[in-house]
């Protein structure tokens, strides 16, 4: 809640403040404890990572306030109930989620549909009530194409479109091309912890090889490597695809997140250390 009023947004916008305290408290408990990694603290770590990308670009791209407002909110729930399984998974079981969005982009669907419901479930979480329809329908809009974004099955599309649209020199006054880097952003505040501080990110990448063998404990398969190699492997396969080209794509809109700048050390020194 304090970085939605550090940028003012409760005052720039018809956002009821009351109802959206409530709904984030209940967005938190929809947050499954069981997850090592897909639980309320990444979501709190994202939204901490695009409240300091939107600081760091907000004289570049000129967001408006509800550009900024839903990008932020999408951090919240972007993987609101998740089940600690992948698509992969998902789709190869042929599960109700699945079946229900037609095995594309499964859970980033079904996070995002998961938050509108719970938004719309109460009255008294429906923070948008004094929203005029045109301002609903662009708010749920944007949530949604971002939280959709995060899917990792659009990685290679979302780059490729990016670095396509700096070939052409960007216009970033144009609705589509901030819609576009706003993607990027999400994607790379998504994969922050690997620019973190060592420790965080040596923590961080525990909590990822400690959900995918509880996974793989789900399903009845057994990791062929020791944990120890297994960690290592894990950590060197999240820096090489898909953080390094994520965040390689951002001087465009950050210009302090060059692969050679201070900003990202993190993510030089993992190379060295996961070797």
């Amino acid at each position: 809640m304090r970085i939605f009023r550090r940028w003012g947004l409760p005052d720039l916008l018809p956002v009821l403040e009351t109802p959206l305290q409530l709904y984030l408290v209940a967005v938190e408990k929809h947050y499954p404890d069981s997850n090592p990694y897909h639980n309320k603290l990444h979501a709190c770590e994202m939204t901490q990572a695009l409240h300091w990308f939107l600081q760091q670009c907000d004289q570049v791209l000129q967001l408006s306030p509800l550009e900024k407002f839903s990008t932020l909110f999408a951090g919240v729930v972007h993987d609101l109930g998740h089940p600690g399984l992948n698509n992969h998974f998902l789709c190869a079981t042929r599960s109700k989620l699945s079946l229900t969005y037609n095995d594309i982009s499964v859970l980033e669907n079904w996070h995002a549909s998961q938050a509108f419901e719970l938004l719309l479930s109460r009255p008294e979480f429906n923070f948008t009530a004094n929203f005029p329809e045109d301002m609903y329908q662009e708010f749920r809009a944007l949530v949604v194409q971002l939280v959709l974004a995060t899917d990792m099955a659009k990685h290679v599309e979302i780059l490729g479109m990016w670095r396509s649209s700096t070939v052409a020199h960007v216009d970033l006054s144009d609705a589509t091309s901030r819609l576009l880097a706003l993607k990027l952003l999400t994607k790379c505040a998504d994969l922050a912890n690997v620019a973190r501080p060592w420790l965080l990110c040596h923590e961080w990448a525990d909590r990822v090889v400690a959900e995918v063998i509880d996974h793989s404990h789900r399903i009845r398969s057994h990791l062929t490597t020791p944990r120890s190699s297994a960690c290592r492997a894990t950590r060197r396969l999240l820096l090489a695809y898909p953080y390094r080209p994520s965040w390689g794509g951002t001087p465009t809109i950050l210009p302090r997140c060059r692969l050679h700048s201070p900003s990202l050390w993190p993510i030089r020194c993992t190379r060295v250390y996961t070797r």
